[in-house]
Formats: structure tokens, sequence, C-alpha cells
């Protein structure tokens, strides 16, 4: 759900809400350790590793609950598989191989500036970029023993 979409809850409430779950914490701590956007099953077993005894339906509740308030957002690969960063990651523009569905997260300030600037010429105000790039990374290539230079076109 993009940041513009979430609930209308004050961030200091959202983070209050955050520290009295357990749960909650130590999803975001998950997404912070991990550094990229992550599927859910990773997450999840980011999450095990320190709490052990944390049930699969709290991680999904607190999954929803951080995505529905903005603090994380969602981006849906080829195949129908879901990676979660966080909202306000300035690497929100997210290259996916549609072979081997490999993420890599790269910094959006250029293209947000841009966006604002043409946003404010016609009088209007642009939202967080949130941007995927599908692509094919040469593994489809590597698996069968022989490498293709894909060239710009």
């Amino acid at each position: 759900m993009p940041a513009s979409a979430a609930i209308n809850t004050p961030p200091d409430r959202i983070a209050q809400l955050i520290a009295k779950r357990p749960g909650r914490r130590a999803l975001l701590r998950a997404v912070d350790e991990i550094g990229e956007a992550a599927t859910s099953a990773e997450l999840y077993e980011a999450v095990k590793c320190r709490h052990a005894d944390i049930p699969r339906a709290t991680f999904f509740r607190a999954l929803r609950f951080l995505l529905e308030n903005g603090v994380l957002r969602k981006a849906v690969l080829h195949g129908g598989e879901c990676v979660y960063q966080r909202a306000n990651d300035p690497r929100n523009i997210l290259w996916v191989c549609d072979d081997c569905a490999k993420v890599s997260a790269f910094r959006s300030d250029e293209v947000s500036a841009a966006l604002s600037q043409a946003a404010r010429r016609r009088g209007m105000e642009a939202s967080p970029v949130s941007v995927e790039v599908h692509f094919h990374c040469g593994c489809r290539w590597e698996s069968v023993g022989e490498r293709k230079e894909i060239r710009p076109g």
C-alpha cells in the first residue's frame, strides 16, 4: 500500500503502537538488519532468529499493521511474490530480474526531484516515488554456460 493510501494515524501514535508490540518491533528490526527489499519468508526467518516463539499469525498481523500505516511498502514481483521495505527508504527504485527474481534497490533522489519539478510546474505536489524496473540480469544465460552482453538500445 503506498504511503499516500495509509490510514490517517499521526506518526507519534504509530510509534507508540509499534513500541507496545514486540512483534512489530521485531519485524522493523528485521527490515533494518536485512537492509534490502525482502520477502515475507525472509523477514519471518530473521524475526524467528531473535524471537523463536513468535507465531506466524502475529508476524503477519504486524506486517499488515506496518503496511496499512505507511511504515512499510510492498512491491509485487513478476510471478506474484511480494517484497517489503521501509516506506521512507530513499532506495525506492527496485530493479527486479524477471528470471531469477533478484532485487536490487537504488536511490530515487534524481527521479523524485524531476517529478517534483514537473508537478510544481502543473500546480501539483508529487508523492514519494516508488518504482519497479523489470529486467534480465543475465542469469538465464549463466545457467546454460553462455553469457550474452546486453547493450543499451
